[in-house]
């Protein structure tokens, strides 16, 4: 009989380090799953910046288009050269939550992520997020809106005239 107890005893630690091992073992499954996911997360999140960044710029080039076209339709291309360095931001219906408003980029500090009009550079910039790892934003991206200057030879030798031909946001580099 004493050897029974003895015998139920090591039953019982044997199961009950079963337990153990089978929690230590559940637990870095799960530690692994959840680091493998946040990476994958991670790469979600840089995707839809990248989106909504495309989406953005994309929606402010056709604002510069519609008002290239409105000037067009009205015979009006000399009023092209009033919307240089103009702020594309105002001419969008509904304002986008991640534009900060005009300031200049030194007071935008660093928000990544955001857009933000410089009146005094008169341009229009993003900021994206920095890469993973990166303790610092990355550089400011930045557009202007430029009435183009027509090639026409007539209007050339004319000095006091200045024939726009469309509108464009442009990159500008660093």
């Amino acid at each position: 009989m004493n050897s029974d107890k003895q015998h139920d005893f090591r039953i019982d630690n044997y199961t009950l380090g079963g337990r153990y091992f089978i929690v230590a073992f559940t637990t870095i499954v799960v530690l692994i799953l959840m680091f493998w996911l946040t990476g994958k997360l991670d790469q979600q999140f840089d995707r839809a910046e990248q989106a909504q960044f495309e989406l953005r710029l994309a929606e402010l080039r056709a604002a510069v288009l519609l008002m290239e076209s409105s000037s067009v339709a009205k015979n009006d291309l000399p009023s092209l050269g009033q919307f240089d360095g103009a702020n594309p931001m105002d001419w969008i219906k509904n304002t986008p939550g991640h534009y900060l408003g005009e300031m200049s980029l030194a007071d935008a500090g660093n928000q990544p992520g955001n857009w933000v009009y410089d009146p005094f550079l008169k341009v229009i910039a993003y900021l994206p997020r920095g890469e993973k790892g990166q303790k610092e934003a990355s550089h400011w991206l930045r557009y202007k809106v430029v009435a183009l200057l027509s090639k026409d030879k007539k209007e050339l030798n004319k000095p006091t005239v200045n024939t726009f031909q469309s509108l464009e946001l442009k990159k500008l580099s660093n």
